[in-house]
């Protein structure tokens, strides 16, 4: 149901690293609620029925009643989004069918990131919050009720420190190739075994030493 392109459109070379959403286990109170409004009626069924028209409204009611509270339910947990992209974060603040906010922060502008976990069932499901401190307009963008909120935290620490400084000399064609390449490499280093890493580091090593040796002696 979710539409990124209804909230953002993707900026040149901007690339999404994560969509989180809030903790599965948050959608359970609400659906209960819901079945048990869906269920109830038919245990009562003969009764309501023998009520003639009156009863077959009721028993009508609360079944669309239960359905309504399903689909809402479900629907604004999957519109409201944290989503963190190799340039900025932009969350998705979903309350209702028709009433949502967005905000968003350049990581050039993010201050501090902070992770917090309250309560028994918040540690036994490991959900929390991640508050982003920004020096933009929108002071804080918060997430709530997030799996793995230490993760998403260091997540962002660690893409904010690879992001471009707003204040870098643009790119040549040949330094985005070099870095589109690098990554290429970084990509394909995840998917081998250690040994064949550990083969990759050692030859690096090598012409790394070969390098300095070679300046050394031309010195």
């Amino acid at each position: 149901m979710f539409r990124l392109d209804s909230v953002m459109q993707l900026k040149d070379e901007e690339q999404i690293k994560a969509m989180v959403r809030r903790h599965a286990v948050t959608l359970i109170g609400p659906l209960l609620l819901a079945m048990l409004s869906i269920v109830i009626p038919f245990f009562f069924l003969f009764p309501l029925f023998n009520l003639g028209i009156f009863g077959v409204i009721v028993f009508a009611v609360l079944i669309i009643i239960g359905a309504f509270l399903a689909f809402r339910t479900i629907f604004v947990w999957d519109n409201d989004v944290l989503i963190v992209t190799n340039l900025r974060i932009v969350d998705i603040d979903q309350h209702g069918l028709f009433s949502r906010h967005v905000s968003e922060a350049n990581l050039s502008a993010i201050q501090d990131v902070s992770w917090k976990k309250q309560g028994f069932w918040q540690t036994l499901f490991r959900m929390g919050s991640v508050t982003v401190q920004t020096a933009g307009a929108t002071a804080t963008i918060q997430g709530d009720d997030l799996p793995r909120p230490e993760k998403i935290q260091n997540l962002i620490n660690d893409t904010r420190h690879e992001a471009p400084s707003p204040t870098a000399p643009p790119q040549t064609p040949v330094e985005k190739d070099r870095r589109s390449r690098i990554r290429h490499i970084a990509a394909m280093l995840e998917e081998i075994k250690d040994e064949e890493v550990m083969e990759v580091e050692n030859l690096l090593e090598k012409k790394t030493k070969e390098k300095s040796m070679q300046t050394l002696f031309n010195s």
